[in-house]
């Protein structure tokens, strides 16, 4: 559902909500709560976690909150999202007891809003929880809090949509439905995501709304795949921002898919490559300078040593294995490590 945020109150009323949990971005929220009418629902506000939502976090929300809420609404980015998921997923398998939650999005980036999986945090380690309790009732989309973000907020998010877009692509999950939701996304991010970051406006910010929309649809029938597996130590050693994290490995992941001679895909080396060469026609690439001058203008740093990461061995040894299985590629430990080692101009 794509509309002004103030509409939020009308879901409320569709699922006949009078006493409504709210998670809620601690920055995010100030722009947006004098929008919604809250005035006649009993309403409890939460906010107590990190922008990587951690399991110990959402236990704490568990004990401290009542467990008698008719709904529960997310109103941030994904982590807000998440964290709403999971504390959702944490009631239910306490108390059996399944709460509609509705999300409404203020950045485009992870799709959140349209999946069944959430990110949390254990012991530092990043864990994907996938449940079907997980996906939201409803959502609602008001492009123009984008607007309030900042440039590098816009730039990780943006660049988030556009992997999720391109890893569901390749994905050996993929099939008509979601390759569709894919190119939707991919052409929209082609024509709006670099001027959507420099210089927001109706267009590019209703464009890229969309296309975080598309791609997760996309990314819940696919699953995310080698560059995204790669970038959760990042987030949590160097604390980059996820869309960031992803932006390290994905462009040259991308030569690696398009040099291969082999494939794990059931369809084929054939299908491999024609897809790759599908990709390359969509988004007219030529070479990795694609990607490197995409990031260039949006202003996301993706030399290792400037951003003063090491130990790429660890990163590579920390890689969930579960993530390569949706990748198209097999990838040994040598050849993850010649993916950051590649030349990049």
């Amino acid at each position: 559902m794509f509309d002004d945020i103030s509409k939020l109150s009308l879901l409320f009323q569709k699922y006949n909500a009078k006493n409504i949990l709210c998670f809620c971005g601690k920055k995010s929220f100030e722009d947006v709560k004098s929008k919604i009418n809250f005035n006649s629902f009993n309403v409890d506000f939460y906010n107590d976690f990190s922008n990587n939502p951690k399991d110990e976090e959402v236990k704490l929300a568990y004990n401290k909150l009542d467990k008698n809420y008719d709904l529960i609404v997310a109103i941030g980015g994904g982590s807000v999202i998440d964290f709403a998921k999971v504390y959702k997923y944490y009631l239910y398998k306490n108390t059996n007891q399944i709460t509609p939650l509705i999300a409404a999005p203020t950045t485009a980036g992870t799709g959140s809003e349209v999946t069944s999986f959430a990110v949390v945090y254990i012991d530092n380690v990043k864990h994907s929880l996938e449940d079907k309790i997980l996906l939201p009732d409803n959502f609602l989309i008001d492009y123009k809090l984008l607007y309030n973000l900042s440039k590098y907020q816009k730039a990780c998010t943006a660049f988030d949509a556009f992997a999720q877009a391109i890893e569901s692509f390749w994905s050996v999950n993929a099939n008509e439905t979601s390759k569709n939701y894919a190119k939707n996304a991919l052409m929209l991010c082609r024509d709006n995501l670099v001027d959507y970051v420099n210089q927001t406006n109706e267009i590019n910010a209703k464009a890229m709304a969309k296309a975080s929309n598309y791609a997760g649809m996309a990314i819940n029938i696919t699953k995310t795949t080698l560059p995204h597996a790669l970038s959760y130590k990042f987030t949590s050693d160097y604390n980059l921002p996820h869309g960031h994290a992803v932006a390290l490995s994905l462009p040259k992941v991308f030569f690696y898919h398009l040099d291969t001679n082999r494939t794990n895909d059931t369809r084929g080396l054939e299908y491999h490559k024609n897809m790759m060469s599908e990709l390359c026609n969509i988004l007219d690439i030529k070479d990795i300078s694609y990607f490197t001058n995409m990031l260039e203008k949006i202003g996301l740093e993706y030399h290792l040593d400037k951003l003063g990461i090491k130990n790429i061995d660890i990163i590579i040894k920390s890689v969930n294995t579960q993530r390569l299985k949706n990748n198209p590629v097999s990838p040994s430990y040598d050849d993850m490590l010649g993916v950051f080692f590649r030349k990049i101009i």
